[in-house]
């Protein structure tokens, strides 16, 4: 693991020699294949919900430390706060957090590799061939139910749902904000759990189904979201020994 990591200095350090789109690649998709090491200072050791540790740029924007040892020059942070995580995991949660968290720096006391939100779009992008972003939708979200699905789209959800435990219900639907020219899709999952776990998988199921240009947007389910006139839109419900 330690030469993984080791590698994807030596290519950050390539890349800002060279500049080239060919060290570029070489660069985002070692990324992809790294595991970080952050600080959690989760008050509450048996809180599910980890907090982690925040760096403060000059300009104000905030920043996720991250390391690539446990023995890597950590400053004022201690080696037994260190937790494992993936970058491509660690992405989501960036994703999935409120704006003020504008990004990752791996190795901060020593290459600084800031990591912003654009960046990480342009990684994804990339990478897997789509941008990963959270949309924050001002006024109402007109929904309706589609005129046709990707042909074979529906059973494949089905199935993964299926193995999903925590999936109950799951609704497929084109939307559109009051200030948004043109709809997307949206998948409605009622489940139990944890976005990070779950959303990454049905990504990449959903990719190979979009047309080019096309978008689609991961939601789950709260409470307070009456789905009464969507039943026509519903995909999948979770029985006690199958799906219907």
């Amino acid at each position: 693991m330690e030469e993984n990591q080791t590698e994807l200095t030596d290519l950050f350090k390539k890349l800002t020699q060279e500049k080239s789109s060919e060290c570029e690649s070489e660069f985002f998709k070692k990324l992809n294949e790294t595991i970080l090491w952050v600080p959690d200072v989760t008050e509450k050791p048996d809180n599910s919900k980890k907090t982690f540790a925040l760096l403060i740029a000059g300009d104000g924007r905030k920043f996720i430390p991250t390391f690539l040892h446990k023995k890597s020059k950590l400053g004022r942070f201690k080696e037994e706060q260190l937790v494992e995580i993936p970058y491509n995991k660690l992405k989501y949660l960036i994703i999935d957090s409120m704006a003020e968290i504008n990004g990752i720096v791996i190795a901060p006391f020593e290459e600084n590799i800031v990591l912003d939100r654009k960046l990480m779009e342009i990684i994804d992008s990339q990478t897997i061939g789509m941008t990963l972003r959270r949309e924050n939708h001002v006024g109402r979200i007109k929904l309706r139910k589609p005129d046709a699905v990707p042909n074979g789209l529906k059973d494949i959800l089905e199935n993964f749902f299926k193995n999903c435990l925590e999936v109950e219900f799951a609704w497929l639907m084109k939307a559109k904000g009051e200030n948004e020219l043109d709809e997307h899709w949206m998948l409605l999952i009622d489940f139990q759990g944890e976005k990070t776990e779950l959303f990454p998988p049905v990504a990449e199921i959903m990719k190979p189904y979009m047309k080019p240009g096309e978008k689609f947007e991961l939601i789950q389910k709260n409470p307070d979201f009456i789905t009464t006139e969507m039943d026509s839109a519903k995909i999948y419900t979770r029985i006690n020994n199958g799906v219907s």
